[in-house]
């Protein structure tokens, strides 16, 4: 979903996150990669490489349930730092419609809408979402604040449905491969003037849990800016 800025908070990243359930109680079905029952909860293991700074948190994600919203049914995750997102699932798969930080009195519509997995994922396909650098500092205060530029297109393709993922929760099989490729313009060192830095964000969702694992890396050592990295791993989930 539209993935991190930091200190880091859930909230600002992509989709990928995303950015990142909800449902009322239907038997489970063990081959969705995204559950949407209420009642589920999933905790992360975060740990943010930012320039020299370093931390290690924990992100709690609960499954809240359908809610009619303007209208239409969607399904709500609530994240341990107070945000609600709001995800739909139709034919064409899933995708983020709406947001809600605790600073929100009301949803905020996402325009566009954020694919999150099209419906049958299978290797080759594409799509594209914004994204906004969230890993990018300025080693001096400038006037330009990095993670508030203007959204670039993040290029989104399956690159594997039958994956193996290790983390603290245990051994996930046959699970999908997602990654996320975009590239930021931008001066990072006055003597060599502009330049492209890559991000990367890879996503991991499996059969009857969801996500179980996402590596972003904003890569650059330069005189003015420095980025990082942003590892998120299940450690538990119901």
């Amino acid at each position: 979903m539209n993935r991190p800025a930091f200190p880091f908070r859930w909230q600002r990243l992509p989709v990928a996150l995303l950015l990142l359930v909800a449902g009322c109680g239907p038997q489970r079905d063990p081959a969705d990669l995204f559950p949407l029952e209420r009642g589920r909860a999933w905790t992360y293991r975060m740990q943010t490489l930012n320039g020299p700074d370093f931390r290690r948190e924990t992100l709690r994600i609960e499954a809240l349930g359908p809610r009619e919203l303007d209208g239409r049914t969607v399904w709500v995750r609530h994240t341990s730092d107070g945000t609600e997102y709001y995800l739909e699932r139709d034919a064409r798969g899933l995708r983020r419609v709406a947001q809600r930080s605790v600073l929100d009195d009301l949803p905020r519509w996402d325009a566009p809408e954020r694919t999150v997995l099209p419906a049958a994922p299978a290797v080759g396909q594409h799509w594209s979402v914004p994204g906004r650098p969230y890993l990018l500092h300025r080693v001096r205060p400038v006037v330009e604040d990095l993670r508030q530029t203007r959204p670039f297109e993040f290029e989104y393709g399956i690159e594997d449905t039958d994956a193996t993922v290790e983390v603290p929760a245990g051994r996930f099989a046959h699970c999908v491969h997602v990654r996320g490729e975009a590239s930021v313009y931008l001066v990072a060192d006055p003597r060599f003037g502009p330049q492209d830095v890559p991000i990367t964000q890879d996503e991991w969702y499996c059969p009857g849990t969801g996500l179980v694992k996402l590596e972003r890396r904003e890569p650059i050592e330069a005189a003015d800016v420095y980025g990082g990295s942003l590892t998120l791993e299940l450690e538990a989930a119901r």
